[in-house]
């Protein structure tokens, strides 16, 4: 469950003082540091937290719209509502934080 209530309007952000991220093969391995545990992402995860570290907090729309232009992908290749959930799963792992938008 995502941490507190949000909308299409809350700005995300990648909480990058807290994890390391390292590419293996086709996958890429987060270590958080404040829990502990290491989580295995794929290219759209891992992609979300790269654009969010690059260009700052962001809503769901610019996200997906940053997204679709770093992994060159079309919205019918990688939907937004898809970007929306990736970004929920890493809100559930406090890769990613809400912030009031």
């Amino acid at each position: 469950m995502a941490a507190g209530p949000f909308s299409s309007e809350t700005l995300w952000v990648a909480d990058v003082a807290n994890y390391t991220i390292n590419p293996h093969d086709d996958v890429f391995l987060i270590f958080h540091k404040l829990s502990g545990d290491t989580h295995i992402l794929n290219f759209l995860s891992a992609g979300i937290l790269e654009v969010l570290k690059n260009n700052g907090a962001a809503n769901f729309q610019t996200i997906a719209e940053w997204v679709w232009a770093f992994l060159d992908l079309t919205v019918e290749e990688c939907p937004l509502d898809l970007v929306e959930k990736t970004i929920l799963q890493l809100d559930d792992v406090a890769l990613v934080l809400p912030q009031n938008g």
